[in-house]
């Protein structure tokens, strides 16, 4: 926190990480909102299904040849959606590619990289990492109202800046 000025030489830092996370949110969203409408859309056929073969079987409805269309149909409509039960599959894998990608960028890189450091890179630090400046993180309050204080200096001084 007591480096907090590097940010502001970095804007696009800032925005890369917006800009993921709400594209990000949205998908899942939408993802979320197509999966709970083809599972309700198929609950819903199967059950009409179900409801008419129960009366056929107490003979309250013939069965006939406009109800095998009338199920070919409704299993026909399911196919145009995604599959029911590939869904979930589906949502679990982009969790664990999201998840997944997470923890090897945060954990399993850096920690091959300390194990085996790239000769090549540029002022020592890895190609895979941003340059966004070193920085800590403390939870001591004078740390924590210093980096405040920092901030709100190098605010009021930029705002002085512009005013002139």
């Amino acid at each position: 926190m007591s480096e907090i000025r590097e940010f502001e030489a970095h804007p696009e830092f800032a925005a890369g990480i917006a800009t993921w996370l709400t594209i990000g949110i949205v998908l899942f969203i939408l993802g979320l909102l197509l999966f709970l409408y083809s599972e309700i859309q198929a609950v819903l056929v199967v059950r009409d299904q179900d409801f008419r073969a129960k009366l056929v079987s107490l003979n309250f409805m013939t069965e006939g040849k406009n109800i095998d269309e009338l199920n070919q149909e409704e299993n026909a409509t399911m196919l145009q959606f995604l599959l029911p039960t590939g869904n979930p599959i589906l949502l679990l894998l982009w969790l664990a590619v999201t998840f997944g990608g997470g923890a090897a960028y945060f954990w399993f890189v850096p920690d091959h990289y300390q194990k085996n450091p790239l000769k090549d890179s540029a002022n020592g630090k890895p190609s895979w990492l941003q340059d966004i400046g070193d920085f800590s993180i403390s939870t001591e309050g004078n740390d924590i109202v210093n980096a405040i204080h920092d901030k709100m200096e190098s605010e009021s001084k930029r705002f002085k800046k512009e005013k002139v």
